[in-house]
């Protein structure tokens, strides 16, 4: 299991912070080379070439769903026919309070989205199935801190600016939203520390010179869970991504080196003491899903500066 790790995995991993969501949106490339231990001119040239070979396809602000007064979950889907599956991709992006969706390889694929209430979430999940012409899904809720905090005009303003590009300096939103930089910086302290909004790396990992591998660990007992989950962390070193705060199960994201490797790790996971059962997944792409979102945001906007993002 321990294999030194590619200095691009590295990388990835700190923008996409595994152990959580990338709640920092704002944290410089020098910080990110002192993690790892490199220089700051490596890890922009590292970055700059996973974007120029299509891997890292852009970032994108999300918030988190307590902003808007809603809450968060997933759902794990099969498509009946693979070859529907960019129609069915299509229909659902186009759904009210979708915000992520992973497609994998063959018939699999993923939505995160946002609910009202318990019968706004049977609804959407209901919908789902229909479109996939699936009858089973894997839901999973939560996963996000609270959020008890108003923004104001001026905050929706600065996200609308970050969800355009993450990467801009406070002087360039300032621009944007008519205020000071001091100003800008200001206000993102808060919003940053009370985990308002996070980070999200869109990767094609078509264009991942490994295997890109999402592992699902059904484990009813918590105990054994819980230790499932440790080990997890203790023996992999290729985690871009996990989520453990569902009963009975956990998610495990990972570039491996090879199909060999991901199913050394698919083996040995389904050894494990209280693992029921492990399905794993190779995935083609992550997706930010747009539209939604930023008419979400649109309407906090005050009146005077409202246009639609493009």
């Amino acid at each position: 299991m321990q294999r030194p790790v590619d200095l691009d995995i590295r990388i990835v991993k700190e923008l996409t912070s595994p152990s959580s969501f990338r709640w920092n949106v704002r944290e410089s490339y020098s910080s990110i080379a002192a993690k790892i231990g490199v220089d700051e001119e490596t890890v922009r040239r590292r970055i700059s070439r996973a974007r120029e070979s299509g891997f890292l396809k852009g970032w994108q602000v999300v918030l988190n769903p307590h902003v808007v007064g809603l809450e968060s979950a997933g759902a794990q889907l099969t498509v009946d026919k693979e070859d529907r599956k960019s129609s069915v991709i299509s229909q659902i992006e186009q759904m009210d309070g979708v915000v992520i969706m992973i497609n994998f390889h063959g018939k699999g694929l993923r939505v995160i989205f946002y609910h009202k209430d318990k019968r706004d979430l049977a609804e959407k999940i209901q919908t789902f199935k229909s479109v996939c012409q699936s009858k089973q899904a894997i839901v999973w809720k939560g996963g996000f801190p609270p959020f008890s905090r108003a923004l104001k005009g001026t905050d929706w303003q600065i996200v609308r600016a970050l969800r355009k590009d993450p990467r801009r300096s406070p002087s360039e939103i300032a621009r944007e939203v008519g205020v000071s930089t001091r100003t800008v910086k200001r206000r993102l302290t808060p919003l940053t520390k009370g985990m308002a909004f996070y980070l999200l790396p869109m990767l094609d990992y078509d264009k991942y010179p490994g295997v890109a591998c999402d592992f699902l660990i059904f484990c009813p007992d918590p105990a054994k869970k819980a230790e499932v989950d440790k080990l997890m962390r203790v023996k992999t070193d290729r985690l871009v991504f996990s989520f453990v705060d569902a009963e009975g199960f956990s998610i495990y994201a990972m570039l491996c080196l090879n199909i060999s490797e991901a199913e050394e790790i698919h083996n040995w996971l389904k050894g494990l003491d209280g693992v029921e059962k492990v399905t794993m997944d190779t995935m083609r792409s992550n997706t930010v899903v747009r539209r939604w979102l930023d008419e979400e945001i649109e309407k906090h906007l005050p009146k005077r500066t409202m246009n639609i993002v493009t």
